[in-house]
């Protein structure tokens, strides 16, 4: 009964994590918040922040960035830094480049994660941003016009709620050699003084 118990739970925590709903999490590193869907290419990753990084609902396979990681060796005491280069590459204006993923984690939870995907655009007019946002399938708050609008505006959409952070920026290159490029980052924010996670 216990076990038939112990697969109800993880069966409904697996239909609610598919909804891409805020999901409370058990474990004790993670219960003090929510899991948070990440909006990039949700529906292949299946990632959250404050899910731990051996977590089977994410597809994707980490590696230990040892360029970025201040240690000689993954670290699952405190922050550590972690990339991708295995998701399908990126084709726009003839071109085809590869997307850079990466997190960040504290204590194997991820608490950023963040893509960048460089591109030429033929111009800075309006017409070539949104023709590379079009593009953009992975970027799922592309869905939205408005945030597409904001960063024709703005140059960056940038959203924040009580938990996390999210932002889109456009970057252009300074010369006509040099790649344009687009990141989509999150994060959890930093609690305030006082409070913990």
């Amino acid at each position: 009964m216990k076990y038939l118990r112990k697969h109800i739970f993880f069966l409904s925590l697996s239909v609610l994590s598919s909804c891409g709903d805020l999901v409370d999490s058990e474990s004790s590193d993670t219960n003090k918040s929510a899991l948070i869907p990440v909006n990039y290419d949700f529906a292949n990753l299946g990632l959250y922040l404050n899910a731990s990084i051996n977590d089977t609902l994410s597809a994707i396979e980490w590696r230990w960035d040892y360029l970025t990681s201040e240690n000689g060796m993954p670290d699952t005491t405190g922050n550590e830094y972690y990339m991708n280069i295995s998701q399908p590459v990126f084709s726009f204006n003839g071109e085809t480049t590869l997307p850079a993923l990466s997190i960040k984690t504290d204590k194997n939870r991820i608490i950023e994660f963040s893509v960048t995907v460089i591109f030429h655009l033929p111009n800075e007019e309006s017409n070539s941003v949104f023709a590379v946002m079009d593009s953009l399938k992975t970027f799922d708050l592309f869905e939205n016009e408005n945030v597409k609008r904001e960063i024709i505006e703005n140059g960056r959409f940038l959203h924040s709620s009580d938990l996390a952070e999210e932002e889109i920026i456009i970057k252009f290159g300074e010369d006509q050699y040099d790649f344009d490029s687009m990141t989509y980052s999150i994060k959890i924010k930093e609690p305030h003084k006082g409070e913990s996670y």
